[in-house]
């Protein structure tokens, strides 16, 4: 079957109720609040699919014991202008790829976000969480990650021990921090803005670091680099550590 609604906010089953791979959202329509709240005894059967290019809710999502995934092989996007909360067996799996936006991301208890192998842009924040893993599994699928809040100071993600692939921001005026050990494992790219290590958390990215404009602030913390390119734009102000590069890595500043 197929759910429409306007602008009203939305709970779609009660704990209870099981709803399967016929369970279809339309995207011709705007939705508000969004809760998926299935089966608490067979999370796993319980799942909503979004088709026909993908889905867009004003406010927030919520996925309790429930998948949301798109339909067959298609890169549809959601766009969610809110937050989005998984809870426990919550899953959202974008993993077709495609570009996907979400005013922030909490990944709670045996929730799961399996990533878009293109673009999580996240647009805002939660009580300055840009990101929160708190006990969830985070699968990045070599996509990328693009924070562009620029509302407030000292913005946090973290990641729980899970990796990220490619990780951006463009966030001037505004500031980001980790809040805990960190691994990126592609690429990291400052476009503009402040990034911290925050409370001198380890920091390791495999690939290429790039400050085309901003400042990176090492703190205190060990950091590893693949390599090392500062831009006119941007700033490094290293680590009162070691700044570890990798073997045959490079590091050129013109900034």
């Amino acid at each position: 079957s197929t759910a429409t609604q306007g602008m009203y906010n939305v709970t779609i089953g009660d704990g209870t109720t099981t709803y399967t791979d016929g369970m279809f959202l339309d995207s011709a329509k705007v939705w508000n609040d969004l809760i998926l709240n299935g089966n608490t005894a067979s999370p796993a059967s319980t799942s909503v699919q979004m088709r026909t290019g993908g889905v867009e809710i004003g406010g927030d999502l919520t996925i309790t014991n429930a998948s949301f995934l798109q339909y067959s092989t298609n890169a549809y996007a959601l766009t969610v202008g809110g937050d989005v909360t998984l809870n426990a067996d919550g899953v959202l799996n974008l993993s077709n790829g495609g570009t996907q936006s979400f005013g922030s991301l909490t990944i709670n208890t045996d929730g799961t976000y399996d990533a878009t192998s293109g673009t999580t842009t996240i647009t805002s924040h939660s009580s300055n969480w840009v990101i929160n893993n708190d006990g969830g599994t985070f699968t990045h699928n070599n996509g990328l990650v693009h924070s562009t809040q620029t509302a407030v100071n000292n913005a946090k993600i973290d990641m729980d021990g899970d990796s990220l692939y490619d990780l951006q921001f463009t966030t001037h005026p505004r500031s980001t921090k980790i809040e805990s050990t960190t691994t990126i494992a592609n690429d990291f790219t400052l476009t503009s803005g402040y990034f911290s290590t925050g409370s001198d958390r380890t920091l390791t990215v495999t690939g290429d670091v790039l400050l085309t404009s901003g400042v990176f602030y090492g703190n205190a913390s060990a950091v590893s680099f693949g390599s090392l390119t500062i831009s006119s734009g941007g700033q490094y102000s290293a680590t009162s550590g070691v700044t570890k590069m990798s073997a045959g890595g490079t590091f050129s500043d013109g900034g």
